[in-house]
This record gives structure tokens, sequence and C-alpha cells, in this order.
């Protein structure tokens, strides 16, 4: 069998499902949010936090103002220089969301360096809408820079290889290092913060996904430009191409949360009391949480 022969029903088949997959994360998360209430009023609490007593609040802003300044000044070079088109990719997608993350990220640790007992007691209701928006960015970009760096290592920079293209079509020396460098500042962002990764934002994390899946497609059907090769909606093997990314990402979004299960277990083992500082403030809560995302080991240990 040739899976790459064209036909007429894999496009339609396989839009529906990014669709249906869009639209099923969305309403996972918005019934999630709705059970709990949304935003957390304790995401306010841990946007300035640290991780650990040894790194303080100012580190985590130098560091969050550091990469902000750098990584806004790399969009808006490439914004410029390639224009509207760049939107066409995932990889700038993702950037995009990247900066929005530091740009919360330092905002919201400026204000915690600032005026801490503010953050701690009186929290607005923007400053905790914006710490529930970064939390939530940052719950997407770990998994999903790493899912784009396995991509272009994996996929893009092999067939750039066999085709003979010299890193020019997908590839180049500056795109293989800045997906690479872009998850290890994720995870240098993530082990210095207080904040985690929850395996019931999943469905928010799938349909961020969906949603380029779902407007790649439809371009394409449109200008005739896949952008990657792998999206050619019209073969035969489209939808297993389509499952494998999904599965991938899914694959990495559970290695976050297994992330967030070891750093807590590492907080733990910190000074007492600061592994309740990744917790919300009600204890009846931290127990309930606790249980629900890392057993009753932890949950124990916070009511010690």
């Amino acid at each position: 069998m040739d899976w790459s022969q064209p036909t007429s029903w894999t496009a339609p088949l396989t839009l529906s499902g990014f669709l249906l997959a869009l639209l099923a994360g969305l309403a996972h998360f918005s019934a999630h949010s709705s059970r709990r209430g949304w935003p957390p009023p304790q995401h306010a609490l841990l946007a300035g936090r640290t991780s650990h007593p040894a790194v303080r609040p100012a580190h985590l802003l130098a560091y969050r103002a550091t990469v902000l300044a750098l990584t806004a000044s790399l969009l808006l070079h490439s914004s410029l220089a390639a224009g509207p088109s760049c939107l066409r990719f995932f990889t700038v997608w993702n950037f995009i969301a990247l900066v929005a993350c530091f740009a919360l990220g330092t905002a919201l640790s400026c204000a915690h360096v600032c005026a801490p007992a503010h953050c701690a007691h009186a929290p607005s209701a923007a400053h905790a809408l914006a710490a529930a928006a970064h939390h939530l960015l940052l719950e997407i970009e770990l998994p999903m820079s790493a899912m784009i760096a396995a991509v272009v290592w994996l996929v893009l920079y092999p067939y750039d290889q066999d085709n003979h293209l010299t890193l020019l079509e997908y590839t180049n020396l500056t795109s293989l290092s800045m997906h690479g460098l872009n998850v290890c500042v994720l995870l240098l962002e993530f082990a210095l913060d207080a904040l985690d990764v929850r395996p019931e934002h999943v469905g928010l994390f799938t349909a961020w996904g969906m949603l380029y899946a779902l407007f790649n497609g439809t371009q394409a059907l449109w200008t005739h430009d896949t952008v990657y090769f792998f999206m050619d909606l019209t073969r035969l093997k489209t939808p297993l191409v389509a499952l494998a990314l999904a599965c991938l990402m899914w694959c990495l979004f559970g290695g976050a949360c297994l992330l967030s299960r070891l750093k807590w277990e590492a907080c733990r083992r910190a000074p007492p009391g600061l592994e309740a500082a990744l917790l919300p403030a009600e204890p009846a809560e931290i127990l309930q949480l606790s249980r629900q995302l890392w057993g009753e080991g932890v949950a124990e240990a916070s009511g010690r």
C-alpha cells in the first residue's frame, strides 16, 4: 500500500478530528474551571515565589526580565524580517506564547518584589487573572516547546538531510539551536518558580495544539501550502500522522506532570513548610488537591 497516495477523504476526516479534539479540550477545561472557580486566587500568591529559599524572588525577577528582553527582541526582529507570513508556522505561535509567558511572569515578579504584602493579602482581580494566565501559559509552553524541539530535530532535520536541502527549507543552525534553547529556558524557569503542571489542564493544552492544526489544515486547502511536509492532509497517511503527533503531545504533557511531581518531592526535602507554599492556602483544599494530584503521601506531608 502506498501511504503517500492522494485521497479525497483524508482532509475532511482529519480536519473534523482536529475540530472535535479542540472542542473537547475546551469543554474539559471549562468544566473543570467552573467546578473549581477561575481564576484560582492562590495563583496570585504563587506567581512571584520561588521553589527554594536559596533562590530569592529578586533572582527570579532578574531571570524572567532577562529572558523577556532577549526573546521579545528576537521576536520583533524575526517579525520585521519575515512579515505576516511567519504566522503560518507553529514555531512562531509557540514563541509568541513564550514571550507572553515571560512578560506576565516579569510583571508578576516585579509586583511580588516591590509589594509583597499587597500580593500576599490583597491581590486585585487583575493580578489574580494575570497570575492564572501566566500559570496556564507555562503549563502549555513547557511540554509544547519540548515537542517542537523533538519534531525539528527528529523529523524536519533528517528530512532536509535526505533531500539534500542543506538545512535551507525547514531547518538551519539557528533554528535547531533556538528550539533546543527554548526548552532549556523553560526548564530553568520551572526549576526556579513555585508553579506546577497540573494533569487536569490537559484539555487546554490539547486545544492549543489542535487550534494550530485546524488553522494549518484550513489554510493549506486554501493556499495549497502545507507549511510542513507531514501536514499534507490529502495523503492517505495523514490521519495516522496526526494521531502520532497528538500522542507525542500527550506523552510530553505527561512527562511535564511527572516532572512536577519530582519537583514537589524535592520541595518536601527542603526546609519545613516550603511544600505548603506550592499549594492553596486553605488546609482542606491542600489535602484535597494533594490527594488528587500526587496521592496520600504528599497529603500526609502537608498535614504534618
